[in-house]
């Protein structure tokens, strides 16, 4: 269920999946879609090795940052798609000349993202802990499941996407792709906003007590 819910919510790096998957096909999509095997594992040992937690500066930092560069790839989107009724002189669409999303830009803007190290934090550090106190077989076993349908789920997201090429019309895929700009967009508004209220901090300071449950 934690794999499901990291490879599935609502947020910039499905988002990212999705629409790189309707704008370039599968092939492409897939490593973006297994960005978080290198983007999770800063989260995830300093979760589980370091005795504290992320202070509200370093929060909000990573906020303000993750923010600004998921909505520089929202503008790229629109930057790349935006002149929906350009047309090449056979009537047909004219094709981007490149991805709006490159592999860097996920791993940047996941890396940047609080929302992984609110993740390992509150609910599956914890899980993991209590797993290698058990046996460290059982926490190994934990941790590529947990990777393995996290992966899988976005996968199966970008595969569906690309699907949807050989449906949707090409104007239609240039709306779909300008709303995942404007979408990301948003969502990296949200994210500034949110570290700059220090809601991020308030999120952890309130699941703190859901932690200690877990890891019992």
């Amino acid at each position: 269920m934690l794999g499901l819910f990291a490879g599935l919510a609502p947020g910039p790096y499905t988002t990212m999946v999705a629409a790189t998957g309707l704008e370039r096909g599968f092939r492409v999509a897939v490593p973006i879609a297994m960005a978080p095997l290198v983007t999770d594992l800063p989260p995830m040992l300093v979760s589980t090795l370091v005795v504290g937690r992320l202070n509200w500066g370093a929060l909000t930092l990573l906020g303000i940052c993750g923010g600004v560069v998921v909505t520089m790839i929202g503008l790229r989107f629109l930057r790349t798609h935006g002149a929906i009724l350009v047309t090449t002189p056979t009537g047909g669409p004219i094709e981007p000349t490149e991805a709006s999303v490159r592999l860097g830009h996920v791993l940047t803007s996941n890396l940047l993202n609080p929302a992984p190290w609110i993740f390992w934090f509150v609910a599956a550090a914890p899980l993991l802990l209590a797993q290698w106190n058990a046996s460290p077989a059982r926490g190994i076993v934990f941790v590529i499941v947990l990777f393995l349908v996290n992966v899988s789920s976005a996968t199966g997201l970008a595969w569906m996407a690309a699907r949807a090429r050989g449906v949707l019309a090409p104007i239609n895929q240039r709306r779909a792709l300008i709303g995942a700009g404007l979408t990301l967009m948003c969502a990296g508004g949200v994210m500034v906003w949110q570290a700059l209220e220090g809601n991020f901090q308030s999120m952890i300071d309130g699941q703190r007590a859901v932690g200690g449950v877990l890891a019992r």
